[in-house]
C-alpha cells in the first residue's frame, strides 16, 4: 500500500528521521529520534490518519508566531488597496499588541474571548467588530495551512455592530440644507443626492469628467487620505446619468468655481485642493440643524440618492451599477428603505389619503350575503 506523504532516512548519529511536506510545499522534518525506520513509518501513519479526520496540526506551523504569520498573510492578500491599509491600521492598532508575539497554536477562545471584552470595554463597536473579523479570517488560513485544527474565534454576532438608526433628511430638507451651504459647495450637496456617488468620488472629480450636453458624470478615480487613487473596487468605475433638470445649476456652478482647464476640480478649495471630508461635514450639520436635523452627515445624501432610486422601481442590479457596489448587499439597504415607503403609502391608501380622491374604508364589515 503506498504511504500517503512523507519518507524517512537514517542519520549517522544513529537514529531515524521522518519528514513530510509542509503548509509551505517544503519538506519539514520531525525532530523527534526514532530508534527504528518502522517506528518513523508508524509515526506517518499516525499523521496520515489524523490528517484524514482533520484532526492534525503541522507541529512547525503552529509555532508560528501570528504576527509573523498575519504579516505574510497581508503581503499576499487579494484585496483592494484601501482594504489592505484598513487590514494593516487593524493589525497595528488592535490585533498585534495581544496577539503579535503568541504562537498561532497558544491562541485560544479564552484568549480571544479576554480580548474582545477589552476592546468591548474601550467602546469602539466598528473597531471591535472589524479587527474581531479580520482576526478570525487570518485564524482561517491558518486552519486551511494545517497550522491549527479549528479556528478560536467563536464569538456569536462578533464581527457585527448595532449602529444607531441613519438620520437621513428627505428630498426637500436636502434641498433647504444646500441653500444654507456656503455658494462653493451648493452643488455638491446636490450632486450627492442626484448621482449617489461617494465624497471621494465627487471631490476628485475633473471639468472633462462633466458632459453637461449629456448630463452625465464619469468616475475613474477617487480621493483619499490626501492623494488620488484609483476607485475603491473596478466596479465603482462608471458613467451616471444626472436629471436634466440639473443641467443649468451644473453649468452655473462650472462658471464660477471651475477653472477652464481640463484638469481643473470640479469641487475645490481657493488653494485649487479637494475640500475635507471632516470640514464639509461639519459645514453639513451646521445647515442641517438649522433645518431641524441633527445626526446628518455628507454620507447621508448618498443615502437619500440610493432610496429614490430604489423608489424608482429600479432592479438590485442598477442600483449596484449606480452606486457603484459590487455585491447586492448594500443595494438592498436602499430597497429596504423603499420598503418603507411602500409601507406608509398603504397607510395612506387605507386611510383615505390619496390626494383627496375617495377610497373606501378598508374596515371589517359583515358580508350582507346573496339577496
Amino acid at each position: 500500500m503506498p504511504r500517503r506523504f512523507g519518507g524517512t532516512r537514517f542519520q549517522p548519529a544513529g537514529y531515524w528521521q521522518a519528514y513530510y511536506p509542509g503548509p509551505d510545499g517544503r519538506r519539514a522534518y520531525e525532530p523527534t529520534r526514532f530508534a527504528s525506520q518502522e517506528a518513523a513509518l508508524a509515526w506517518l501513519d499516525d499523521v496520515a490518519r489524523e490528517r484524514d479526520r482533520g484532526s492534525w496540526v503541522d507541529p512547525g506551523a503552529s509555532h508560528q508566531r501570528f504576527d509573523a504569520f498575519a504579516t505574510s498573510w497581508l503581503l499576499t492578500a487579494r484585496v483592494a488597496p484601501t482594504t489592505k491599509e484598513l487590514y494593516a491600521g487593524y493589525l497595528d492598532n488592535h490585533l498585534l499588541p495581544t496577539f503579535g508575539l503568541l504562537k498561532l497554536g497558544q491562541i485560544n477562545p479564552p484568549r480571544v474571548r479576554a480580548w474582545y471584552s477589552e476592546m468591548e470595554a474601550k467602546g469602539a463597536p466598528t473597531a471591535r467588530a472589524r479587527s474581531y473579523a479580520l482576526l478570525r479570517q487570518i485564524l482561517n488560513v491558518a486552519v486551511d495551512d494545517g497550522a491549527i485544527t479549528s479556528n478560536p474565534c467563536r464569538i456569536k454576532g462578533g464581527s457585527t455592530t448595532r449602529h444607531a438608526t441613519r438620520v437621513t433628511p428627505d428630498l426637500e430638507q436636502a434641498r433647504q440644507i444646500a441653500e444654507l451651504m456656503p455658494p462653493r459647495w451648493q452643488f455638491l450637496v446636490t450632486l450627492a443626492v442626484m448621482s449617489t456617488a461617494r465624497f471621494g468620488e465627487l471631490v476628485a472629480l475633473r471639468r472633462r469628467d462633466i458632459d453637461v450636453a449629456r448630463m452625465s458624470l464619469t468616475i475613474t478615480r477617487q480621493w483619499y487620505r490626501g492623494g488620488f487613487r484609483e476607485t475603491k473596487r473596478p466596479a465603482s468605475e462608471r458613467v451616471i446619468y444626472l436629471p436634466k433638470t440639473l443641467q443649468p445649476a451644473l453649468a452655473e456652478h462650472l462658471s464660477a468655481f471651475v477653472g477652464p482647464r481640463s484638469d481643473d476640480l470640479v469641487f475645490a478649495t481657493r488653494n485649487g485642493t479637494p475640500p475635507p471630508n471632516n470640514w464639509i461635514d461639519i459645514l453639513v450639520k451646521r445647515a442641517a440643524a438649522e433645518v431641524g436635523l441633527d445626526g446628518v452627515t455628507f454620507h447621508s445624501f448618498r443615502h437619500l440618492g440610493g432610496t429614490l432610486a430604489a423608489q424608482t422601481g429600479a432592479s438590485t442590479r442598477e442600483i449596484m451599477r449606480r452606486m457603484g457596489q459590487s455585491t447586492p448587499r448594500a443595494a438592498m439597504i436602499y430597497q429596504r428603505a423603499a420598503d418603507e415607503r411602500d409601507e406608509a403609502i398603504a397607510d395612506s391608501i387605507a386611510a383615505g389619503a390619496v390626494g383627496g380622491a375617495k377610497v373606501l374604508p378598508l374596515s371589517a364589515h359583515r358580508s350582507r350575503g346573496r339577496r
